[in-house]
């Protein structure tokens, strides 16, 4: 069997507001169908490698505030503020890890440290691996 792996990083997805550096929903919505795709043809295993910074909790305020401690409730509102504002993404992530020979790796950087909470990768699992669209 075939065997491709594809690393990003860095992509520092946030909440839609100004100091979210992400704009480019719809180019990796279209790099992941591409890989998606041919995985779905040719049974190849295709490995996603998101390499850190993949969320930006650093620049996000917290209600309209930037506390100096984090907690994990704080954590978990700004996932959900980047789930919100990036649905697209999360779809097609989803879509890509519902095919069997396909597997994503998180590497935590430190623009989403917060994603060592267990209830943030608990969060995460929950949306990628859901029925619902």
């Amino acid at each position: 069997m075939q065997e491709r792996i594809f690393i990003i990083g860095d992509i520092e997805m946030g909440r839609g507001d100004i100091m979210d550096d992400f704009k480019d929903d719809d180019i990796f919505v279209d790099f992941m169908e591409k890989i998606g795709h041919k995985s779905n043809e040719s049974n190849a295993k295709t490995t996603l490698v998101l390499n850190g910074d993949i969320f930006d909790f650093l620049k996000m305020g917290y209600k309209d505030n930037y506390p100096r401690y984090i907690t994990e409730d704080i954590s978990r509102w700004k996932l959900d503020q980047i789930i919100q504002h990036h649905p697209k993404i999360f779809a097609a992530l989803k879509k890509f890890v519902h095919h069997p020979h396909n597997h994503v790796y998180f590497v935590i950087g430190n623009h989403d440290a917060d994603m060592v909470w267990p209830a943030l990768q608990n969060m995460t699992t929950e949306v990628l691996q859901s029925k619902k669209d």
